[in-house]
């Protein structure tokens, strides 16, 4: 089986688990196999006047136990409002991850410094940064907090995403395809040849690193 940690599109594959980020603005969809929802409010959206609606939604939708995780949400010094109201969204989102014990899906750009400082406030539940493409010596830092780092397609990409995974053997990562056009599966092979490691030992490791995080989610 395939995890797609964080997509915003519905799979097609049937051999594969996906966490689909589902905007608060819109109802969730529904059930099916194989299929978690996440729900959160973007960095890039913290401006627009529904913000407050759409926390209580989030937090109805988690206290239905409809969701699997809480987010994308994070911090961004490029978009969005400005980082003080950000902050104070975000802050939010962890106080719903805490009080129903869900991971986070994190959206962080250039706030790495205010997103340990929170770290440090919340240590307890998981934190997945997606889309990581940082260097190592954040990734470092990162998984030094507790941190687990979800690698997708511009990510892996990336010629320097060599050195990145062959330090992460070493902690938990995972895999995801956000809104690219692409399957998991494809993913997954990019990972492998930068690991230089077989489809089914990834396989392996990505599951155990899933199973680690999300011990709640019944893999159906």
């Amino acid at each position: 089986m395939y995890i797609d940690i964080h997509t915003h599109r519905l799979p097609t594959d049937p051999a594969t688990f996906a966490l689909l980020d589902c905007p608060p603005d819109n109802p969730l969809p529904n059930p099916a196999p194989r299929l978690r929802f996440s729900a959160g409010i973007h960095p890039w959206r913290t401006d627009e006047p529904g913000a407050t609606a759409w926390l209580d939604r989030i937090a109805a939708w988690a206290a239905a136990k409809h969701l699997s995780a809480i987010g994308e949400c994070g911090l961004d010094h490029l978009r969005g409002a400005a980082i003080p109201a950000q902050l104070s969204i975000f802050r939010r989102h962890l106080e719903l991850s805490a009080a129903y014990r869900l991971p986070v899906i994190i959206h962080c750009v250039r706030a790495w410094t205010e997103l340990l400082a929170l770290r440090r406030e919340f240590p307890l539940q998981p934190w997945i940064i997606h889309g990581f493409s940082g260097r190592t010596t954040m990734a470092e830092q990162l998984t030094a907090a507790g941190c687990i780092l979800s690698l997708g397609p511009a990510c892996l990409r990336r010629s320097q995403s060599a050195t990145l995974l062959d330090f992460l053997r070493e902690h938990r990562f995972l895999l995801e395809t956000d809104d690219e056009n692409m399957d998991i599966i494809a993913v997954y092979r990019q990972a492998a040849v930068r690991l230089q490691s077989s489809m089914d030992r990834l396989e392996e490791i990505i599951m155990d690193n899933f199973t680690a995080v999300f011990e709640t989610v019944i893999l159906e």
